[in-house]
């Protein structure tokens, strides 16, 4: 159990970008048209950077070789 709660960091934040982002993006934006925008940046963009950058993070602190 130890161990999760070392890792648990990094499923946090690759969790936000998945499930809460999305919901955050429907409080604030109302318009369907303006919604789709950072929808697609997120999917295309922002998620797939966010995981490299968290698993360089988690490949650096594990001592992973690349």
């Amino acid at each position: 159990m130890r161990r999760f709660y070392s890792h648990l960091p990094y499923y946090l934040v690759i969790l936000f970008f998945y499930w809460p982002l999305y919901e955050l993006f429907l409080l604030v934006v109302s318009d369907p048209l303006t919604l789709e925008e950072p929808y697609i940046n997120n999917l295309l963009f922002f998620t797939p950077l966010v995981i490299l950058i968290i698993s360089l993070l988690y490949s650096y602190r594990f001592r992973f070789s690349l």
